[in-house]
């Protein structure tokens, strides 16, 4: 069996996920990951940056295990499924119409007063 190099794993297809997050700061930011490889991340001030970033984070992530002689996993999921001719762009718009009815939900639920019960002593 031929033993993968850095190059090869990086031309793997592995998942991507992109999710609206926050900086410490509480300012908006978006988290990039592959699940596949747990704990390898990124952040950015757009999705884009965030998946760019995560580029960067894949690299540093299979060259420190490959260092260590650890297993690299291969990916695995929904990319090989129906799933794989999702487009970003629709992955992303569908992530912010979740956040905007979410929103709209919580803002729902603290504006009806009537339909809380008070309890009196």
């Amino acid at each position: 069996m031929t033993k993968l190099t850095l190059e090869d794993y990086m031309k793997q297809s592995y998942d991507t996920i992109i999710v609206p997050d926050q900086f410490t700061d509480g300012s908006l930011c978006y988290r990039a990951e592959h699940p596949q490889l747990k704990g390898c991340m990124s952040h950015g001030q757009t999705p884009e940056e965030a998946e760019q970033n995560l580029k960067d984070a894949k690299r540093l992530y299979i060259s420190t295990l490959l260092k260590k002689g650890l297993d690299v996993p291969l990916p695995q999921g929904i990319t090989s499924g129906t799933f794989s001719s999702l487009s970003y762009s629709y992955i992303v718009t569908v992530v912010n119409q979740v956040e905007e009815l979410a929103i709209t939900n919580v803002h729902k639920q603290f504006s009806m007063p009537h339909m809380v019960e008070s309890k009196q002593s």
